[in-house]
């Protein structure tokens, strides 16, 4: 839950910071380490869920 905060407050800088500029092997680590987390929680947190 503290993630999901998180990823919510910092969005508008993430927006400025990230989106508006070049795309360098920084920004693509950056995504790649914000956003395959979320897809990692996702996969492992819904077999669980189904099961119920």
């Amino acid at each position: 839950m503290t993630a999901a905060y998180e990823y919510t407050i910092t969005m508008k800088q993430e927006m400025t910071m990230v989106w508006q500029h070049r795309w360098t092997l920084v920004a693509w680590i950056f995504m790649a380490n914000r956003y395959v987390m979320i897809g990692i929680v996702i996969w492992t947190v819904a077999p669980e869920t189904a099961k119920r």
